[in-house]
C-alpha cells in the first residue's frame, strides 16, 4: 500500500513509498531501495532545543487511570539522545507559594512547551492546566501529544486548536496487542511519530497548524483568543456562585441561553475566560467581541461564526470530519454566504446531523461582550442571529453570553428562552468584599477593618476592574479609602490629572494619538499613528506610551485601550472634561486609508470591469494592506470621498476581491444612491444597478431585492443601448444567476438564452463571457433533467466554434470535455430512473 510521495535520497526522484510488513521497511517505487523510515522522516542535522514537558504523573486509580508517564519518559529519552535540553518534573511539584515561581522560571527557560494530553492532565483543577496557562501567557511554542483516545480527552479551549501528535494507541502497540495503521511494529510506529515530532521542533509554523485543523484554519480564518483568555484569568478571584449557576443551567435547564449581564468592569469577561480555560467539560467554543474592532455588524457576525465553527471542530471529531470530507467546505462556500446562511451552513445543520456527539454532557459556546458586536443604533447582527438560530441548535448545545444590560439587547433577547444573571447581585458584593479583605494587613482588626472594607466597596462601584487598577497603582493604598478615587470615572480622572497635569501639552502631544486610537476600527499600529501625525518614536514613547502605562495594551497587530470603559470615558466630554478626545480621529484615519488606497489606482476604473479591479487588487505592496482591506469601508463615511461617486465606484469590486462581501454590498448601495442623486448619465445608473445586483447575487443575500433591481436595470439597458447590447446581455445573465440560486431554474432559462445569443453575436464563440453563458445554460438544462437539450446545445456550439476558431482553441477543448461530462451524467441519470 502506497504511503505518500517524497524525494528519494537514493535515486533523487519524486516517488511513492510502500510499507512492507515482513521487511518492516518503506520501499521506493522508482529504484526499489528500502528505508526503515520514510525519506521525509530521515534524520536531519538537529539543532539543540530547550523543551519543557508537561504531563500528569502516573495514576492507577480507576477514576483517573493514567499511565502516560511511561510514554513521556520514552519521548524524553529520544529528545535527550538528539541533544535537546529537556525539563521534566519526575517527582512532582506541590502547589503552594513557591509553585508558580518555580514552574514559571522553568517554562521561561525553555523555547518549546510539550503538553501530553490525557484525562488526568487536563483535569480541573490541575497543575498541567496552570502550566499551559503560563506557557500561553509567555508566548511559548506549544505542541501537544495525544496520549489517550481522543474521545476521552477534552483539552482546554485555549489549546484545543493545536493539532496534536497522535500517540493515542501507544500502549496497545507497545504491548503488541495492536499493530500500527500500516501493520508496523512498535519501533517502526514510534520512530515514525518521533520523526514528525522532531520536524516540528524546528518549525513553529508546523507545530501549531497541521493536518485537518490546518485545512479548516485556511478556509475559516478564525480569530485567536488564547493569549487574551489567559490574561483575563490571572489573579481571578471568587465567582463560585456564577460557576454554580452556569453548571446548573447546563445540567438542569432546557433553556438555550445563559446570559450574564452587568455594568462595565464587573468581571464578565474574566468569568467567561476562566470558564473557557479551566473547565474541561462544557466550553467548546469561545468568541470575544472586541470594542476596538468596530467592524460592520454583518462581518462581525460572520467572523464569530467562522471562529466558533473552527473551535467546535477542534473538539468534536465527527463534526470536523463532516465539514472537511462530507460538506467539503471551502473559501468560496464560506465567504459568499451571509451571516444568517453561514450560521445555518456551518453550525446548525452539521451539528444537528452529526452522529457521535456526547449524549451525557451538555456543551456550550461562549460569546463574551455581545454588546460590543453592535452599534449605538442597535444594529447587532450577531445578537439577531442568536435570537433566530439558538432554538434550532441541537439540544445538547447551549450558548452562554455576557454583555452589558443594553436596552436594545434586553428587547431582543427577551424572546429567547434563557437564564439571566445580574452581575450587581449580593454574591458579587461578597466576592468584592472577600477580595478586599484578603489584601488588608492582619494588623487591621474588628470594626475598623470592616469599615475599611465597606468604604473601599463603596468606592469600587461594584467592579473588580476598579479594585485591580487601584492595586496596580503604587500611589494608592486600599487601607486608606478616603484618598481613593470614586469609582472608575474617578480613577481615570485622577490618573490623567497626575500623568498629564498640563492640559495644553496634553492637547498637543497626547490627545492626537488617543483620538486615533479611540476611532480605529481595530488595534492601531504605532507606526501608522506616527505616520499620520508626523511624530518621531521618541515623541510617541514620551507623550503616550510611557505615561499611559497599563492603560494601553500592545497586541501583535497594534495598540488598544486596556478596556472599553476607558474608551467610553475619553469620548464623553461630560465625564472626561479636559481629557476628552476629539471626534476627528475617524476622519484622519479615513483620509490616511484613502491616500494609500489611491496608490492602487491611477484613475477611476470602469466599475463594471471586474478583471480591471482584480489586476489592481493584486498589488500587495501597499504598506498597510491588512488595515486598508479591513478599515476603509468603515472609515469612508467620515471623508470627502464618501460624497464622490467616482471615488466610491472603486470600492465594491475591490472589496469583493478580498472577500469583504458585506462591505462591498454597502459600498455598492452607496454608489447607486450617489448616481441616482447626482442625476448622472443614464448609462451610469445602469452600471450602478448592475454592480449592486451582481454583488448581492455573489454574496447570496436578499435574492428578491437583487432580482427586482436587475430587472429594472435590464429595462433601462434595453431602452438605452438596445435589446441586443452587451449591457443587456450582462444583466440578463445576472437575472438568470439570481433565479437559479433562488431555485427558479426553469424561469432562468430564457435569460441565459438571451445572454448567450447576444454575446455570441457581439463577442464571438472565443470570448470568455460567451462560454460563461453557454455553460450556465447547459448546467440549468441538465439540472432540470433535460440532458438531450443540453448536449444538443453544446454540440451545436462546438460545430459553430470549430468553423470559426482554430482546432486547439480553449473553447473547443472546453466544449468537448463538457459534452463528455453531460453524456456520463445522462447515463447515470437514466440508470437511476430505471
Amino acid at each position: 500500500m502506497a504511503i505518500h510521495s517524497a524525494l528519494c535520497p537514493a535515486c533523487h526522484n519524486e516517488a511513492s513509498f510502500t510499507f512492507l510488513k515482513k521487511q518492516e521497511a518503506y520501499v521506493c517505487s522508482e529504484c526499489g531501495e528500502d528505508f526503515s523510515l520514510l525519506p521525509s522522516a530521515q534524520a536531519q542535522p538537529i539543532e539543540p532545543q530547550t523543551i519543557f514537558l508537561s504531563y500528569a504523573h502516573r495514576s492507577e486509580r480507576e477514576e483517573d487511570f493514567d499511565v502516560s508517564e511511561e510514554l513521556v519518559l520514552l519521548i524524553q529519552k529520544e529528545l535527550q539522545r538528539d541533544g535537546h535540553k529537556v525539563w521534566i518534573d519526575k517527582d512532582g511539584i506541590r502547589a503552594g507559594s513557591q509553585w508558580r515561581e518555580h514552574i514559571t522560571a522553568a517554562i521561561l527557560e525553555h523555547a518549546h512547551f510539550l503538553s501530553f494530553l490525557s484525562t488526568r492532565s487536563v483535569r480541573d483543577p490541575g497543575v498541567c492546566l496552570n502550566e499551559i496557562a503560563i506557557a500561553l501567557g509567555h508566548g511559548k511554542n506549544i505542541q501537544t501529544v495525544l496520549a489517550q483516545e481522543e474521545g476521552r480527552v477534552a483539552p482546554p479551549l485555549t489549546i484545543s486548536h493545536i493539532q496534536w501528535h497522535d500517540f493515542q494507541d501507544w500502549r496497545e502497540i507497545l504491548d503488541g496487542t495492536k499493530a500500527g495503521p500500516m501493520g508496523e511494529n512498535w519501533q517502526t510506529w514510534f520512530d515514525q511519530r518521533m520523526a514528525r515530532l522532531r520536524e516540528t521542533l524546528s518549525s513553529a509554523q508546523n507545530t501549531r497548524v497541521s493536518g485537518d485543523l490546518q485545512k479548516l484554519r485556511d478556509v475559516l480564518d478564525p480569530r485567536s483568543f488564547e493569549a487574551r483568555i489567559v490574561e483575563k484569568t490571572i489573579n481571578f478571584h471568587g465567582r463560585q456562585w456564577l460557576f454554580d449557576a452556569a453548571q446548573d443551567w447546563l445540567d438542569n435547564s432546557t433553556s438555550r441561553m445563559f446570559w450574564l449581564k452587568g455594568s462595565p468592569g464587573i468581571g464578565k469577561s474574566a468569568f467567561a475566560a476562566m470558564l473557557a480555560h479551566k473547565t474541561r467539560s462544557a466550553v467548546i467554543g469561545f468568541f470575544m467581541c472586541d470594542f476596538q474592532g468596530k467592524k460592520d455588524p454583518e462581518e462581525s457576525a460572520r467572523e464569530a461564526i467562522r471562529t466558533l465553527a473552527f473551535q467546535i471542530a477542534s473538539r468534536l471529531p465527527d463534526y470536523r470530519l463532516k465539514l472537511l470530507y462530507q460538506m467539503q467546505v471551502d473559501k468560496d462556500k464560506v465567504n459568499k454566504r451571509s451571516a444568517d446562511d453561514l450560521f445555518e451552513f456551518l453550525i446548525t445543520e452539521p451539528l444537528n446531523q452529526s452522529g457521535k456527539i456526547p449524549e451525557s454532557t451538555r456543551l456550550c459556546v461562549v460569546i463574551d461582550a455581545l454588546d460590543e458586536a453592535g452599534r449605538s443604533d442597535g444594529r447587532n447582527a450577531l445578537a439577531e442571529l442568536l435570537v433566530k438560530q439558538a432554538e434550532r441548535l441541537p439540544e445538547w448545545l447551549g450558548v452562554l453570553v455576557t454583555s452589558r444590560a443594553e436596552p436594545y439587547l434586553e428587547q431582543m433577547l427577551k424572546t429567547l428562552s434563557g437564564t439571566s444573571v445580574d452581575g450587581q447581585s449580593a454574591q458579587n458584593q461578597q466576592d468584592l468584599s472577600d477580595w478586599i479583605n484578603a489584601r488588608l494587613l492582619a494588623t487591621l482588626q474588628g470594626k475598623e477593618r470592616q469599615h475599611v472594607i465597606n468604604a473601599v466597596l463603596e468606592k469600587s462601584g461594584g467592579t473588580f476592574l476598579y479594585l485591580s487598577l487601584v492595586e496596580q497603582d503604587k500611589t494608592l493604598n486600599l487601607a486608606d479609602p478616603k484618598n481613593l478615587p470614586d469609582k472608575l470615572d474617578g480613577f481615570f480622572k485622577q490618573t490623567f490629572n497626575r500623568y498629564f497635569p498640563d492640559r495644553q501639552e496634553y492637547g498637543k502631544k497626547t490627545e492626537p494619538f488617543l483620538r486615533l486610537l479611540a476611532a480605529a476600527p481595530g488595534p492601531l499600529p504605532a507606526e501608522m499613528g506616527r505616520q499620520i501625525l508626523g511624530w518621531s518614536q521618541r515623541e510617541l514613547t514620551l507623550n503616550v506610551i510611557e505615561p499611559m502605562g497599563s492603560l494601553l495594551q500592545e497586541r501583535s497587530d497594534g495598540l488598544v485601550f486596556f478596556h472599553a470603559s476607558l474608551t467610553n470615558w475619553l469620548k464623553d466630554s461630560r465625564r472626561s472634561g479636559a481629557h476628552h478626545v476629539e471626534d476627528s480621529g475617524a476622519k484622519e484615519l479615513g483620509e490616511f486609508m484613502w491616500r494609500n488606497f489611491i496608490k492602487l489606482f491611477g484613475v477611476a476604473p470602469n466599475v463594471t470591469n471586474s478583471s480591471m479591479f482584480m489586476d489592481y487588487a493584486g498589488v500587495e505592496a501597499i504598506e498597510w494592506m491588512p488595515q486598508l482591506v479591513s478599515w476603509i469601508a468603515e472609515l469612508s463615511p467620515h471623508v470627502s470621498q464618501w460624497h464622490s461617486s467616482v471615488a466610491i465606484s472603486r470600492l465594491p469590486r475591490w472589496l469583493e476581491f478580498h472577500g469583504r462581501y458585506p462591505e462591498a454590498i454597502r459600498m455598492a448601495r452607496r454608489y447607486l444612491a450617489l448616481i441616482t442623486a447626482e442625476d448622472r448619465d443614464p448609462s451610469d445608473l445602469v452600471n450602478a444597478g448592475y454592480l449592486l445586483s451582481d454583488t448581492l447575487t455573489i454574496y447570496e443575500e436578499n435574492f428578491r431585492e437583487a432580482e427586482d433591481l436587475a430587472r429594472l436595470t435590464l429595462d433601462r439597458a434595453r431602452s438605452l443601448f438596445g435589446a441586443e447590447s452587451q449591457e443587456a446581455a450582462r444583466l440578463a445573465h445576472t437575472i438568470g444567476n439570481i433565479l437559479t440560486l433562488h431555485g427558479n431554474k426553469e424561469d432562468a432559462l430564457p435569460f441565459f438564452r438571451e445572454a448567450l445569443q447576444t454575446r455570441e453575436r457581439l463577442l464571438g464563440w472565443g470570448h470568455g463571457a460567451t462560454r460563461l453563458s453557454l455553460g450556465q445554460l447547459s448546467i440549468a438544462l441538465a439540472d432540470l433533467g433535460r440532458y438531450g437539450e443540453a448536449t444538443a446545445l453544446l454540440v451545436s456550439a462546438l460545430e459553430a466554434s470549430s468553423h470559426k476558431l482554430e482546432e486547439n482553441h480553449p473553447m473547443n477543448r472546453w466544449l468537448q470535455v463538457r459534452i463528455g461530462e453531460l453524456q456520463i451524467s445522462e447515463a447515470s441519470f437514466g440508470k437511476t430512473r430505471h
